[in-house]
Protein backbone atom coordinates (compact mmCIF):
# COMPACT_ATOMS: atom_id res chain seq x y z
CA UNK A 1 0.00 0.00 0.00
CA UNK A 2 1.78 3.52 -1.17
CA UNK A 3 0.07 6.96 -0.36
CA UNK A 4 0.41 9.67 -2.11
CA UNK A 5 -0.65 13.16 -0.47
CA UNK A 6 -3.55 10.76 1.01
CA UNK A 7 -4.03 8.59 -2.15
CA UNK A 8 -3.14 5.15 -2.76
CA UNK A 9 -0.41 4.36 -5.39
CA UNK A 10 -0.23 0.94 -6.10
CA UNK A 11 3.03 1.45 -8.17
CA UNK A 12 6.14 1.04 -5.94
CA UNK A 13 8.67 1.35 -8.50
CA UNK A 14 8.13 5.45 -9.09
CA UNK A 15 6.87 6.05 -5.32
CA UNK A 16 8.57 7.67 -2.40
CA UNK A 17 6.91 6.68 0.97
CA UNK A 18 5.19 9.37 3.08
CA UNK A 19 5.93 9.75 6.31
CA UNK A 20 4.10 11.06 9.01
CA UNK A 21 5.56 11.55 12.45
CA UNK A 22 3.13 11.73 14.98
CA UNK A 23 3.32 13.58 18.60
CA UNK A 24 0.32 13.51 20.90
CA UNK A 25 0.50 16.47 23.06
CA UNK A 26 -1.38 17.41 26.32
CA UNK A 27 0.45 20.26 28.33
CA UNK A 28 3.73 19.85 27.24
CA UNK A 29 4.42 23.89 26.45
CA UNK A 30 8.41 23.31 28.56
CA UNK A 31 9.68 20.43 25.86
CA UNK A 32 7.03 20.25 22.59
CA UNK A 33 9.70 22.89 20.54
CA UNK A 34 12.51 20.71 21.11
CA UNK A 35 10.53 17.16 20.00
CA UNK A 36 9.70 19.19 16.70
CA UNK A 37 13.26 20.50 16.33
CA UNK A 38 14.44 17.39 16.59
CA UNK A 39 11.45 16.09 13.77
CA UNK A 40 12.62 18.94 11.56
CA UNK A 41 16.04 18.28 11.75
CA UNK A 42 15.95 14.99 10.31
CA UNK A 43 18.53 13.56 7.58
CA UNK A 44 15.60 12.12 5.68
CA UNK A 45 12.65 15.23 5.93
CA UNK A 46 9.53 13.73 7.10
CA UNK A 47 6.18 14.42 4.64
CA UNK A 48 4.20 15.50 7.66
CA UNK A 49 5.20 16.24 11.35
CA UNK A 50 1.30 16.15 13.13
CA UNK A 51 1.22 17.89 17.10
CA UNK A 52 -2.01 16.23 18.25
CA UNK A 53 -3.28 18.52 20.68
CA UNK A 54 -5.38 16.76 23.31
CA UNK A 55 -7.32 19.97 24.27
CA UNK A 56 -3.95 21.23 26.20
CA UNK A 57 -4.47 24.38 28.18
CA UNK A 58 -1.29 25.43 28.58
CA UNK A 59 -1.31 27.50 25.30
CA UNK A 60 1.88 25.54 23.94
CA UNK A 61 0.95 26.66 20.50
CA UNK A 62 2.75 29.84 21.09
CA UNK A 63 6.21 27.95 21.51
CA UNK A 64 6.18 26.23 18.10
CA UNK A 65 3.93 29.00 15.97
CA UNK A 66 7.24 30.02 13.91
CA UNK A 67 8.46 26.84 12.93
CA UNK A 68 4.91 26.47 11.85
CA UNK A 69 4.39 29.18 9.62
CA UNK A 70 8.00 28.25 8.46
CA UNK A 71 8.08 24.70 7.59
CA UNK A 72 5.10 23.26 5.37
CA UNK A 73 5.69 19.36 6.41
CA UNK A 74 4.31 20.41 10.58
CA UNK A 75 1.01 20.74 11.21
CA UNK A 76 -1.19 21.13 14.88
CA UNK A 77 -3.94 19.03 14.87
CA UNK A 78 -6.69 19.95 17.46
CA UNK A 79 -9.05 17.16 18.97
CA UNK A 80 -12.73 18.08 19.35
CA UNK A 81 -12.40 16.28 23.08
CA UNK A 82 -9.30 14.79 25.12
CA UNK A 83 -8.62 11.46 23.64
CA UNK A 84 -5.28 10.25 26.23
CA UNK A 85 -2.16 9.20 24.36
CA UNK A 86 -3.36 6.14 22.63
CA UNK A 87 -6.37 8.00 21.16
CA UNK A 88 -4.53 10.40 19.57
CA UNK A 89 -2.34 8.44 18.49
CA UNK A 90 -5.45 6.13 16.47
CA UNK A 91 -6.58 10.00 15.44
CA UNK A 92 -3.47 10.62 13.58
CA UNK A 93 -3.55 6.95 11.94
CA UNK A 94 -7.26 8.01 10.54
CA UNK A 95 -6.82 11.17 9.40
CA UNK A 96 -3.41 11.15 8.06
CA UNK A 97 -2.39 8.56 5.51
CA UNK A 98 1.29 7.30 5.29
CA UNK A 99 3.45 4.02 4.36
CA UNK A 100 5.04 4.72 7.49
CA UNK A 101 4.16 6.09 11.01
CA UNK A 102 7.28 7.50 13.08
CA UNK A 103 5.86 7.88 16.87
CA UNK A 104 7.38 10.40 19.35
CA UNK A 105 6.24 11.99 22.62
CA UNK A 106 5.43 15.21 23.28
CA UNK A 107 8.85 15.36 25.54
CA UNK A 108 11.27 13.10 23.71
CA UNK A 109 14.07 14.05 21.29
CA UNK A 110 14.71 12.22 18.18
CA UNK A 111 18.40 11.76 16.65
CA UNK A 112 18.90 13.29 13.45
CA UNK A 113 19.42 10.31 11.15
CA UNK A 114 16.48 8.47 13.22
CA UNK A 115 14.00 8.19 10.50
CA UNK A 116 16.79 7.82 7.84
CA UNK A 117 18.15 4.50 9.70
CA UNK A 118 14.82 3.56 10.43
CA UNK A 119 13.63 3.53 6.48
CA UNK A 120 16.78 1.42 5.94
CA UNK A 121 15.75 -0.84 7.97
CA UNK A 122 12.11 -0.83 7.06
CA UNK A 123 12.82 -1.94 3.41
CA UNK A 124 14.79 -4.26 4.02
CA UNK A 125 13.06 -6.38 6.39
CA UNK A 126 9.98 -6.14 4.21
CA UNK A 127 7.70 -8.07 6.94
CA UNK A 128 9.06 -6.16 9.94
CA UNK A 129 5.32 -4.03 10.94
CA UNK A 130 7.21 -2.13 13.29
CA UNK A 131 10.38 -1.44 14.57
CA UNK A 132 12.52 0.65 17.24
CA UNK A 133 15.92 1.11 18.70
CA UNK A 134 18.28 2.08 21.45
CA UNK A 135 17.99 5.26 24.23
CA UNK A 136 20.14 8.04 25.42
CA UNK A 137 18.53 8.93 28.79
CA UNK A 138 17.84 12.93 29.16
CA UNK A 139 16.67 14.69 32.33
CA UNK A 140 14.43 17.51 32.42
CA UNK A 141 17.21 19.69 31.27
CA UNK A 142 17.98 17.91 28.22
CA UNK A 143 21.14 16.26 29.89
CA UNK A 144 22.11 12.67 28.78
CA UNK A 145 22.74 10.23 32.26
CA UNK A 146 22.14 7.04 30.73
CA UNK A 147 21.20 4.56 27.98
CA UNK A 148 18.50 1.98 27.53
CA UNK A 149 19.44 -0.82 25.68
CA UNK A 150 17.51 -3.61 27.00
CA UNK A 151 15.94 -4.85 23.68
CA UNK A 152 15.77 -8.57 22.90
CA UNK A 153 14.36 -9.07 19.41
CA UNK A 154 16.53 -8.24 16.91
CA UNK A 155 16.19 -10.60 13.91
CA UNK A 156 13.05 -12.80 12.63
CA UNK A 157 14.13 -15.36 14.69
CA UNK A 158 13.98 -13.37 17.68
CA UNK A 159 10.33 -12.41 16.91
CA UNK A 160 9.42 -15.83 15.90
CA UNK A 161 10.63 -17.23 19.25
CA UNK A 162 8.71 -13.55 21.27
CA UNK A 163 5.61 -15.17 18.92
CA UNK A 164 5.68 -18.71 20.11
CA UNK A 165 6.41 -17.98 23.47
CA UNK A 166 4.41 -16.43 26.43
CA UNK A 167 6.58 -13.48 27.34
CA UNK A 168 5.81 -10.28 26.03
CA UNK A 169 8.24 -8.21 23.96
CA UNK A 170 8.63 -4.65 24.01
CA UNK A 171 10.08 -1.52 22.40
CA UNK A 172 10.98 1.94 23.64
CA UNK A 173 8.12 4.06 22.17
CA UNK A 174 9.89 6.97 21.31
CA UNK A 175 11.84 5.32 18.99
CA UNK A 176 9.25 2.78 17.18
CA UNK A 177 8.02 3.12 13.64
CA UNK A 178 4.64 1.47 12.72
CA UNK A 179 3.96 0.16 8.98
CA UNK A 180 1.03 1.57 7.31
CA UNK A 181 -0.81 -1.81 6.48
CA UNK A 182 -0.50 -2.83 10.35
CA UNK A 183 -3.14 0.37 10.33
CA UNK A 184 -4.81 0.71 7.63
CA UNK A 185 -4.88 -2.69 5.91
CA UNK A 186 -5.10 -5.32 8.98
CA UNK A 187 -6.65 -2.96 11.72
CA UNK A 188 -4.44 -2.66 14.36
CA UNK A 189 -4.57 0.38 16.80
CA UNK A 190 -3.78 1.41 20.41
CA UNK A 191 -5.99 -0.38 23.21
CA UNK A 192 -7.65 3.07 24.73
CA UNK A 193 -9.40 1.24 27.49
CA UNK A 194 -5.75 0.58 29.00
CA UNK A 195 -4.67 3.74 30.20
CA UNK A 196 -0.75 2.30 30.37
CA UNK A 197 0.62 -0.58 28.36
CA UNK A 198 -1.54 -0.24 25.42
CA UNK A 199 1.78 0.27 23.71
CA UNK A 200 3.25 -3.44 24.90
CA UNK A 201 -0.07 -4.71 23.65
CA UNK A 202 0.17 -3.37 20.66
CA UNK A 203 3.66 -4.53 19.93
CA UNK A 204 2.54 -8.65 20.15
CA UNK A 205 -0.58 -7.88 18.63
CA UNK A 206 1.36 -7.07 15.56
CA UNK A 207 3.12 -9.82 16.16
CA UNK A 208 0.68 -12.48 16.70
CA UNK A 209 -1.00 -10.82 13.46
CA UNK A 210 2.17 -12.98 11.21
CA UNK A 211 4.61 -9.14 10.99
CA UNK A 212 7.84 -9.55 12.72
CA UNK A 213 8.50 -6.46 15.36
CA UNK A 214 12.30 -5.83 15.59
CA UNK A 215 14.80 -3.53 17.46
CA UNK A 216 17.55 -1.92 15.72
CA UNK A 217 20.88 -2.38 17.47
CA UNK A 218 21.01 1.87 16.90
CA UNK A 219 20.15 4.59 19.21
CA UNK A 220 17.44 6.50 17.65
CA UNK A 221 16.38 8.99 20.12
CA UNK A 222 16.66 10.90 23.68
CA UNK A 223 13.52 9.49 26.57
CA UNK A 224 12.91 12.28 28.94
CA UNK A 225 12.31 11.58 32.04
CA UNK A 226 11.31 14.47 34.51
CA UNK A 227 8.35 14.90 37.31
CA UNK A 228 5.88 15.00 34.72
CA UNK A 229 6.71 11.31 33.17
CA UNK A 230 3.95 8.79 33.83
CA UNK A 231 7.11 6.09 33.81
CA UNK A 232 8.43 8.25 37.43
CA UNK A 233 5.09 9.59 38.52
CA UNK A 234 3.01 6.70 38.08
CA UNK A 235 5.57 4.01 37.62
CA UNK A 236 3.63 1.20 40.23
CA UNK A 237 0.77 1.84 38.74
CA UNK A 238 2.20 1.21 34.92
CA UNK A 239 4.10 -1.45 36.30
CA UNK A 240 0.80 -3.23 37.23
CA UNK A 241 -0.81 -2.59 33.86
CA UNK A 242 2.07 -3.89 32.42
CA UNK A 243 1.70 -7.03 34.52
CA UNK A 244 -1.78 -7.34 33.26
CA UNK A 245 -1.34 -7.00 29.56
CA UNK A 246 1.45 -9.78 29.78
CA UNK A 247 -1.29 -11.49 31.47
CA UNK A 248 -3.99 -10.84 28.63
CA UNK A 249 -0.95 -12.59 26.05
CA UNK A 250 -0.99 -15.52 28.45
CA UNK A 251 -4.61 -15.71 27.96
CA UNK A 252 -4.99 -14.63 23.89
CA UNK A 253 -2.38 -17.59 23.28
CA UNK A 254 -3.45 -20.25 25.46
CA UNK A 255 -7.22 -19.98 24.78
CA UNK A 256 -8.27 -18.61 27.88
CA UNK A 257 -11.12 -15.71 28.75
CA UNK A 258 -9.35 -12.46 29.17
CA UNK A 259 -10.26 -10.75 32.24
CA UNK A 260 -10.68 -7.61 33.58
CA UNK A 261 -8.12 -4.94 35.06
CA UNK A 262 -10.03 -5.17 38.51
CA UNK A 263 -10.31 -9.13 38.25
CA UNK A 264 -6.64 -9.64 37.46
CA UNK A 265 -5.78 -7.16 40.98
CA UNK A 266 -8.48 -9.51 43.04
CA UNK A 267 -6.77 -12.63 41.65
CA UNK A 268 -3.74 -11.76 43.34
CA UNK A 269 -4.32 -10.52 46.01
CA UNK A 270 -7.14 -13.91 46.77
CA UNK A 271 -3.42 -15.67 46.90
CA UNK A 272 -2.74 -14.70 49.83
CA UNK A 273 0.00 -12.40 51.11
CA UNK A 274 3.27 -14.31 50.72
CA UNK A 275 2.21 -14.39 46.71
CA UNK A 276 1.19 -10.42 46.63
CA UNK A 277 4.49 -10.23 48.47
CA UNK A 278 6.03 -11.86 45.71
CA UNK A 279 4.36 -10.05 42.85
CA UNK A 280 4.91 -6.37 44.52
CA UNK A 281 8.74 -7.17 45.28
CA UNK A 282 10.38 -6.44 42.05
CA UNK A 283 8.02 -3.76 41.51
CA UNK A 284 9.00 -2.13 44.24
CA UNK A 285 12.41 -2.72 43.70
CA UNK A 286 12.83 -1.46 40.08
CA UNK A 287 10.49 1.60 41.69
CA UNK A 288 13.43 2.50 44.04
CA UNK A 289 15.63 2.20 41.29
CA UNK A 290 14.11 4.17 38.21
CA UNK A 291 12.94 6.99 40.78
CA UNK A 292 16.28 7.09 42.30
CA UNK A 293 17.97 7.76 39.60
CA UNK A 294 15.75 10.45 38.24
CA UNK A 295 16.06 12.24 41.32
CA UNK A 296 20.32 11.89 41.40
CA UNK A 297 19.98 13.58 38.28
CA UNK A 298 17.87 16.29 39.40
CA UNK A 299 20.06 16.91 42.58
CA UNK A 300 17.91 15.72 44.84
CA UNK A 301 20.85 13.50 46.49
CA UNK A 302 19.34 12.52 49.79
CA UNK A 303 16.02 11.13 48.56
CA UNK A 304 17.95 9.48 45.39
CA UNK A 305 20.45 8.42 46.77
CA UNK A 306 18.27 6.61 49.63
CA UNK A 307 16.10 5.27 46.94
CA UNK A 308 19.10 3.74 44.90
CA UNK A 309 20.53 2.32 48.15
CA UNK A 310 17.34 0.51 48.68
CA UNK A 311 17.03 -0.88 45.29
CA UNK A 312 20.62 -1.99 45.06
CA UNK A 313 19.71 -3.98 48.65
CA UNK A 314 16.78 -4.89 47.23
CA UNK A 315 18.38 -6.46 44.28
CA UNK A 316 21.38 -6.14 43.97
CA UNK A 317 22.16 -7.29 40.34
CA UNK A 318 20.85 -4.09 39.59
CA UNK A 319 24.39 -2.33 40.05
CA UNK A 320 25.50 -4.37 36.80
CA UNK A 321 22.70 -2.88 35.35
CA UNK A 322 23.40 0.38 36.62
CA UNK A 323 26.51 0.81 35.15
CA UNK A 324 25.94 -0.17 31.90
CA UNK A 325 23.23 2.36 31.77
CA UNK A 326 25.45 4.76 33.19
CA UNK A 327 28.64 3.88 31.38
CA UNK A 328 27.28 2.25 28.11
CA UNK A 329 27.81 3.93 24.64
CA UNK A 330 25.60 6.78 23.67
CA UNK A 331 26.09 7.09 20.07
Amino acid sequence: MYFSEGKIDSNPSSFRPRVVALIPCYNTRRYIREAVLGLLSQTRKLDLIVVLDDCSTDHFEETISDLVDQNDNLVIHHNKKNLGRSGCRNEGFSCYPADYYILNDADDVSLPERVEKTLAFMQAHPRCGACGGFVQYINSKSRVFGVGTQMYSFTEADAQRYRESLEPMGLFCSTVCIRGEVIHRDGLLFDTSLPASEDIELWNLILEKGWDVMSMREFLSQYRLHDGSICTSRFVYCKHHHMYVSDRLVRRRTGQTPISFETFCRNIRAKGWWNWLKFEYPIYAEYFYRTGGFKLMEKHYIKGGFMMLLSLIMQPGRLKRLFRQRFGKRS
